[in-house]
């Protein structure tokens, strides 16, 4: 798509926004009125006043109605720029409350092939540029069009040939525009591509700044991010140019055309082919007639920027605003009902084989079903189903009679706690890290859930206890403190069915044994299911679930599995290795 022309796509952003938008757009309608009834006005006093010898109580009425009727343009300019700014301030946050409410909500698997550096210039720069587009560009793009039709209008039944003169002038402007904007839209591309870039690889840097400082990587990374804050000026100063250049030609086309009409009235005024009157107003109005096509012009590299920040927009959210889904008002009790997979496949769109296919089997009641299987076998994408990330492509999860695609995300999500293999901690205190699963939980619920997760010796060892703050990502706790910390959440939460993405993993035999117990302990009155590779959970579960290839291949208890099924009995035999 060309800059400078818009997608009619990104107009329904402004729907709700219809009325102040459309007030806006008259209030440009008398703004134009009323230049040419001061340019009217103004004509009449000077020929007045130099020609026909008139003085100021003559022409009272005229400088009364010049003076009221600036006033009336300078009222309606402010509060047409008020409507503006405010709505501009609305549409970048409703823009923004979407994109967070889709990563954080809707689809939050979609975020996890997202560069987090991107993200946030999405977020804000390129948000920032789109509301410019649809606030700035867009309006003054019907002045363009709507004001000179107004001062034609005004001018036709005056003057023909000025009106024709105007007519051909203008239309110029557009095609200088079209080839300007062949040349700005791959540099404004370029550039929102340098900026995500540029923002991706600095908090890259700055989350890993003490491993580099401990491999002498430094001056390495220092020459990186000169080079791509160099890349990205080079690309701003172009874009920039580019913007100058269009504003140049837009200047000496407007200004070369108002010579015109001078040099044509001036020529006929000489042989007195017009009224001093008529030749006067036309020469005022002139300027006025080109000046929302020169701010067209200024504002030109608004639209490149803001349509190629729009396409990376619309390239995590459509405009459109998704369609209702009418979700089953009674959630069934994950307590009292098994879940089944019944047929299950499920694709990513950015891969062509899916990812999951032909899934069926049943998560028992109160018991561990342990997730086995190598490295892209679907795992984590059965996971991503139970959680609601995704949803599959054919086949349905139900408890009960009731399909989860159909309960609502919050409400299903209520019933389900998750702890994954590196599980989110935040930069506050144990305890608020705790409660975040369950905010309103009494002091003895926080201290039962900590000792029933092997936690509570860990914080009670610390300086401040459970007050204690643990630093970002829980930097100053070990690895199985973490886990153990993620599990006194669950416990807290007290959910139905809980999820564990392999949380032994790395972990020493001692912290394993201590989150195995609390596992088991978990899946006593709960429904687990749990990614591992260990025999030592394998043996303890319920049931077995191996995946291959985004298969099931192979289902039943460790020891049923390791006497009648050889690739299973291989697969631990290279884990327990």
């Amino acid at each position: 798509m060309r800059p400078g022309r818009f997608d009619r796509r990104y107009l329904i952003w402004l729907k709700p926004f219809r009325r102040p938008l459309i007030a806006a757009l008259l209030f440009d309608m008398i703004i134009a009125a009323v230049t040419v009834v001061q340019a009217l006005l103004l004509a009449w006093i000077i020929d007045g006043i130099f020609l026909r010898d008139k003085n100021l109580n003559d022409l009272l009425s005229q400088l009364i109605g010049f003076f009221l009727s600036g006033t009336l343009r300078l009222c309606v300019t402010w509060f047409q720029q008020k409507i503006l700014t405010e709505t501009g301030s609305k549409i970048k946050n409703g823009l923004r409350s979407r994109l967070i409410k889709y990563f954080h909500n809707d689809q939050i698997a979609a975020s996890t092939g997202s560069v987090t550096g991107d993200l946030i210039s999405l977020y804000g720069s390129q948000i920032d540029a789109i509301t410019q587009y649809l606030v700035t560009y867009l309006p003054q793009l019907l002045r363009a069009l709507a004001i000179p039709v107004i001062v034609l209008l005004f001018v036709f039944p005056l003057d023909l040939l000025s009106a024709i003169v105007f007519l051909i002038t203008a239309s110029l402007i557009p095609l200088f525009m079209m080839l300007i904007g062949n040349m700005t839209e791959s540099a404004a591309r370029r550039k929102w591509r340098q900026l995500s870039r540029m923002n991706a690889f600095f908090l890259d840097v700055i989350q890993g700044l003490t491993t580099i400082k401990l491999f002498g990587r430094v001056s390495y990374f220092l020459e990186r991010i000169n080079q791509i804050s160099n890349d990205f000026r080079t690309g701003s100063m172009r874009v920039l140019r580019i913007a100058f250049l269009s504003a140049l030609v837009m200047e000496m086309l407007t200004t070369l055309s108002t010579a015109v009409i001078a040099v044509e009235i001036g020529l006929r005024l000489l042989y007195d082919h017009i009224t001093f009157s008529e030749a006067m107003f036309i020469l005022i109005i002139a300027p006025e007639f080109y000046q929302p096509m020169r701010q067209l012009g200024s504002r030109f590299h608004i639209a490149t920027e803001g349509l190629s920040a729009a396409s990376k927009y619309t390239g995590y959210l459509s405009p459109e605003s998704p369609k209702p889904v009418p979700f089953v008002k009674i959630v069934p009790d994950l307590k009292c009902m098994p879940i089944r997979f019944e047929n299950i496949y499920a694709q990513y769109p950015e891969r062509n084989e899916p990812a999951l296919s032909g899934i069926t089997f049943a998560l028992p009641l109160k018991g561990l079903t342990v997730l086995v299987g190598p490295s892209g076998s679907g795992k984590s994408s059965l996971l991503a189903l139970l959680l609601r990330f995704i949803d599959p492509v054919r086949g349905r999860i139900v408890t009960g009679d009731a399909n989860i695609g159909n309960i609502a995300a919050d409400s299903w999500r209520n019933r389900i706690s998750w702890v994954s293999q590196d599980p989110y901690l935040f930069n506050r205190s144990i305890r608020e890290n705790i409660t975040i699963a369950k905010p309103e939980a009494s002091w003895s619920d926080i201290v039962a859930a900590s000792r029933t997760a092997q936690f509570d010796q860990v914080a009670e060892n610390l300086h401040l206890g459970y007050d204690t703050v643990i630093g970002e990502q829980g930097i100053r706790l070990s690895a199985g403190e973490r886990q153990r910390l993620a599990l006194a959440r669950v416990f807290l939460r007290n959910t139905p069915l809980v999820l564990l993405d392999e949380p032994t993993a790395s972990l020493d035999s001692h912290t394993d044994t201590l989150i195995r117990n609390s596992v088991m302990q978990l899946a006593g009155d709960r429904t687990v299911l749990m990614v591992s590779h260990r025999p030592e959970i394998t043996q303890q579960a319920d049931q077995v679930i191996m995946l291959s290839g985004g298969r099931l291949v192979a289902e039943g208890t460790h020891d049923m599995l390791i006497k009648n099924n050889s690739t299973y009995r291989e697969f631990i035999g290279r884990a327990d290795g």
